[in-house]
């Protein structure tokens, strides 16, 4: 049962450090026009990516420590 948990734990990390990755990837924008380099960046979608890098963080912290602990 343990291992189920650790498993889920360990896939809900990835997932949420691949959203992270393109969440922050969509959140910025830059544009070249006549050799000057326009940029946008989002940052409630940063603080967003943030937010997921954190999750998975903590995902991947919980599913080491069950691993761990058993």
């Amino acid at each position: 049962m343990k291992n189920l948990i650790v498993l889920i734990l360990l896939i809900a990390g990835i997932a949420l450090a691949v959203m992270g990755v393109q969440t922050y990837q969509e959140s910025s924008a830059s544009l070249n026009l006549l050799g000057m380099e326009i940029s946008a960046n989002d940052e409630s979608g940063q603080r967003s990516a943030m937010l997921y890098f954190a999750l998975a963080l903590a995902s991947l912290a919980a599913g080491y420590f069950v691993w761990k602990k058993r």
